[in-house]
């Protein structure tokens, strides 16, 4: 398990991690997916997502925010997976405007629907969970040998997700073909009880941090509040204002690479992010390579 899962676990597991956004390679999230929804909801105490709330959806369906049937306005894969998991396959392939149809569910962790039969708010309150090829082929991984499209076909690929929404990511994981020798190995990496274990620690330091808060996990803490009461240390916080002035962190994901870091601090029992908790959180927001 790699330093992402082990954040990605802690800092998005909560009865409504509203907000949060994932990408990975598709069989890598559906182990994930089984990991969160299925060994993670124990012990009752702190359910991190009640089980079966995993809502799957493919690129060629377009019912994410509501199913018009007559006159009845049925709920759509949105709120389905209300305090679950939302998990789209191939995400690039998604009819245009699918994907940026989410950006307010979000952040709002509601959608409204209005037809002329009369309009209604569903509640949306979901982790979604986007999975991408790295070309159209799918085959430009390693030195690309394999992989047959051009540089442009590649790169109008990758720019169906718009910058908006790439904004909304707080965690990006790029995984690579597995090698000959780790085919060969027989060594596999942790267990998801082993995972568990350390995120119901970490998720008890956020409840007991949160006792006399309105919210309970760190992906629902207001801005407002990581601008004052919980702010990370003053070399973490130098940091997100240096990139912040640089232009390389929009003020949405200042705000988003602050909750992740607490997350990497409670599982590291640290008890305010330290720069470096800031940088790792930073670091899984961009998707760089932490093993």
């Amino acid at each position: 398990v790699d330093w992402s899962a082990r954040y990605r676990k802690d800092h998005v597991g909560g009865a409504a991690a509203n907000d949060h956004a994932i990408t990975l390679a598709t069989g890598q999230t559906r182990c994930w997916c089984d990991s969160i929804h299925r060994r993670l909801a124990q012990p009752e105490s702190f359910a991190l997502i009640p089980a079966a709330l995993c809502c799957a959806s493919s690129h060629d369906n377009s019912d994410c925010h509501d199913r018009w049937r007559g006159t009845c306005i049925r709920p759509g894969a949105c709120s389905l997976a209300h305090e679950g998991v939302l998990f789209i396959d191939e995400a690039p392939e998604c009819r245009p405007g699918v994907l940026d149809a989410l950006r307010q569910p979000l952040e709002s962790g509601e959608v409204t629907i209005a037809r002329t039969a009369g309009t209604i708010t569903y509640p949306s309150r979901f982790l979604l969970v986007l999975a991408a090829n790295p070309c159209p082929c799918g085959k430009y991984t390693g030195r690309g040998l394999a992989c047959t499209c051009s540089a442009l076909s590649i790169r109008r690929y990758l720019q169906r997700m718009s910058g908006p929404m790439l904004d909304r990511i707080d965690i990006r994981t790029f995984v690579e073909t597995p090698s000959r020798s780790e085919m060969a190995s027989g060594e596999s990496g942790e267990s998801s009880e082993v995972v568990r274990q350390r995120v119901a620690t970490a998720r008890t330091i956020a409840m007991e941090r949160f006792s006399d808060c309105t919210w309970k996990i760190n992906s629902q803490i207001p801005a407002s509040a990581l601008r004052h009461r919980f702010r990370a240390s003053k070399p973490g916080m130098v940091f997100l204002h240096n990139e912040l002035e640089s232009e390389r962190l929009s003020a949405r994901g200042f705000h988003k690479v602050l909750r992740v870091a607490w997350s990497v601090a409670d599982s590291a029992a640290h008890d305010l992010p330290t720069r470096e908790d800031v940088e790792i959180a930073y670091q899984l927001r961009e998707g760089a390579d932490l093993l």
